[in-house]
């Protein structure tokens, strides 16, 4: 979202705002599945806590926070922050006040 709010455009019609968008999209993309080993949440589960989780299922609910869900997710998202400041910090000089 914050780099959509840096690099993204306000009109949807701006073509060229979007292309410029993809640059640190997929730049993003790329390192967080470089660390997580994928972009998708199930296979993310599968690689850190050995099988995905319907959380929607009360049962297995409680068994993704038994088998440590909850700080799997953290570290997950800790990534993504990292990987998303990085790109942003790159951007900083650019930004006119």
């Amino acid at each position: 979202m914050a780099l959509g709010l840096l690099y993204g455009r306000d009109d949807i019609t701006d073509y060229r705002g979007f292309v410029r968008s993809l640059r640190p999209a997929i730049k993003f993309c790329d390192q967080f599945e470089e660390k997580n080993g994928s972009t998708a949440c199930s296979e993310i589960l599968q690689e850190k806590l050995g099988r995905s989780f319907d959380l929607a299922d009360r049962v297995e609910a409680v068994q993704y926070v038994q088998s440590g869900g909850a700080d799997a997710c953290v570290e997950v998202v800790t990534n993504a922050v990292e990987i998303a400041s990085k790109i942003i910090e790159k951007k900083k000089g650019n930004i006119k006040d």
